[in-house]
């Protein structure tokens, strides 16, 4: 952990100390300029701080509005009878995580409904396993400590590599649950995003549309050998719509954070749009794998100056532009979660608190010993309202 991460979980831990007095619940706090003043350390300190009250489900950001009180009063907390422990493999304070934090507010909230039941955050652990030596390290035998010495019952993973846990406590064999997003090949996860689902859905409604030309275009961290599930999904509809365009796309990151990813998608448009306008052949919609790279591509749509018309208004279907290409575009999202983009996005959204659910769910049956439901739990995601057909 770096020196300004740790400032910023102090940081972040006295301002959860002031729930209940200094900020009521359900009240706005000071804008992070403010707070930055406050504390005297710089705002990305701040963000950072604030995105950890996010993790524990403290705080929540709304797009335009500002930070808000959302967990209950300091002072009416008391210590838990039984724990679990969330591990995220990535750090929850990192911009691109939006849904990891989203995903640990909504545990929380889901662990604390059952009397007397708690959960502690853990999270960069990847990060934690690549330094030599890691065992030894303070942070390590921190966890080890704590997951020995207090009333630790399950735990439940977020993110990171299968073996996590068993690297972390070894000979401990408690109850866990997994969860990596979506399924492949020899995945260990428990819940699941049916990505296949997402992208029959957005052809088959983009299709009933009568928009023909279609590109699936998905940014990610590191390309594997097989073909994505959204993918595989996106090429059955199109082959069944019989599309005269159906590309695909595909790439891969330069680095691990979210402004890599975003950079990444907008440099790919930006080619894609040249190839595009130097053989005459321009797409009507681009379906769009990952709410950050959405951002990536809407920047180089505006660069171009591309006309982009909006999915959720009906009068705009069928218009053409005075002057150059015209398309739209639908991108995943998660819910609860709002991005600005400067451009209309319509949004496929994944459910995040019934991710939650499930993992809390099948975490109870573990612990208590009792029969599982087949597994994975596939969840599906849905078109947000005003999109429907």
């Amino acid at each position: 952990m770096t020196k300004r991460e740790t400032l910023s979980r102090q940081i972040a831990d006295q301002l959860e100390g002031e729930i209940g007095k200094r900020y009521p619940i359900g009240k706005k706090i000071e804008s992070n300029a403010a707070l930055a003043e406050r504390f005297r350390v710089s705002a990305h300190t701040i963000r950072e701080a604030i995105a950890t009250l996010e993790a524990r489900g403290i705080l929540s950001q709304r797009h335009g509005s500002g930070t808000y009180v959302t967990g209950r009063d300091s002072g009416d907390r008391k210590e838990s009878t039984s724990v679990v422990g969330v591990f995220a493999g990535s750090s929850l304070t990192e911009e691109i995580r939006h849904f990891s934090r989203r995903l640990a507010a909504c545990l929380r909230e889901e662990i604390q409904k059952t009397p007397d039941w708690g959960l502690r955050i853990y999270d960069d652990l990847e990060y934690l396993l690549s330094t030599p030596g890691f065992e030894e390290s303070i942070a390590c035998r921190q966890l080890r400590s704590d997951i020995r010495h207090n009333a630790f019952k399950g735990i439940i993973q977020i993110t990171g590599p299968d073996d996590m846990k068993r690297r972390l406590l070894p000979g401990l064999d408690l109850p866990s649950v997994c969860f990596h997003g979506w399924k492949v090949r020899d995945d260990s996860s428990d819940v699941v995003l049916d990505l296949q689902r997402f992208g029959e859905t957005a052809v088959d409604f983009l299709a009933k549309k009568g928009i023909r030309r279609i590109v699936y275009f998905h940014a990610l961290f590191k390309l594997g050998s097989e073909e994505l599930p959204g993918v595989e999904g996106f090429r059955k509809m199109a082959e069944k719509w019989r599309l005269p365009m159906a590309q695909v796309h595909c790439v891969e990151a330069r680095g691990t954070k979210g402004f890599h990813l975003e950079e990444t998608a907008y440099e790919k448009t930006m080619e894609l749009a040249g190839e595009w306008e130097r053989k005459g052949e321009w797409p009507e919609a681009l379906i769009v794998l990952d709410d950050i790279a959405a951002r990536g591509v809407a920047l180089a749509l505006i660069r171009k100056n591309i006309d982009v018309w909006d999915l959720r208004r009906t009068a705009d279907t069928g218009k053409r532009a005075a002057s150059g290409p015209r398309l739209c575009v639908l991108a995943t999202g998660n819910e609860g979660i709002e991005h600005h983009y400067g451009i209309p996005v319509a949004r496929y959204e994944f459910p995040i608190r019934a991710v939650a659910r499930e993992l809390w769910r099948i975490l109870k049956l573990r612990m208590n010993g009792k029969p599982l439901p087949g597994l994975p739990v596939t969840l599906q995601g849905a078109l947000k309202t005003g999109l429907e057909s």
